[in-house]
């Protein structure tokens, strides 16, 4: 059974997953995630300007899937700003050359906003019941997915361990690679021995 690791906002689907089945894993590792704790209680809808599909894509050419952009938008989510580097910003524009990359973009974005209502992610009792080996990475400047996310996570999952990296925005793995990476294996490693 394997360790999954997840990011952002991709730690919404996976933990789905692993709260549907933990028996699948090993052990949990949530970097920054957005798992929108708490959200089932004041739902949202998708907003009137993604609801036409050509409006969609007209917006997610202008914005997600414009090459120009690419840096500014990473610079957003970073609190090292350096770290946007042109390698790190080239190796995230390549799928942006793929065959109906905008359209799938456009796609997804409506999922960004819809709370999803039978979710367990969002509930608190879901968390309390995971059995799991579980850590938290989270950057102590992160702005898109706050700390305290991470620490109201913490105090949810039983025998989770939050670990903080100083100076550091919503991606350390780009910000900080080499202390990420550190704490990461400590964190494999004290997972895989449970």
């Amino acid at each position: 059974r394997p360790i999954v690791v997840a990011h952002s906002i991709g730690a919404g689907p996976v933990s789905e997953a692993i709260l549907r089945r933990p028996d699948l894993v090993a052990g949990y590792v949530v970097v920054a995630g957005a798992v929108a704790l708490g959200s089932h209680q004041a739902p949202r809808g998708v907003p009137v300007y993604l609801r036409a599909g050509w409006l969609r894509e007209g917006i997610a050419a202008a914005t997600t899937s414009n090459p120009w952009l690419t840096g500014p938008f990473l610079r957003g989510f970073l609190h090292v700003k350096d770290a946007a580097t042109p390698e790190v910003i080239a190796v995230l524009q390549e799928p942006m050359q793929r065959p109906g990359y905008t359209r799938a973009v456009a796609a997804w974005l409506p999922q960004l906003f819809v709370t999803p209502q039978d979710a367990r992610s969002t509930r608190m009792e879901a968390w309390q019941a995971l059995n799991v080996p579980s850590a938290l990475i989270w950057g102590d400047k992160d702005t898109v997915t706050p700390p305290v996310q991470g620490r109201a996570l913490e105090a949810l999952i039983p025998g989770a361990v939050y670990r903080e990296l100083e100076g550091v925005g919503h991606i350390p793995q780009i910000e900080a690679p080499e202390a990420f990476r550190e704490i990461l294996l400590e964190e494999l490693a004290r997972i895989a021995v449970r």
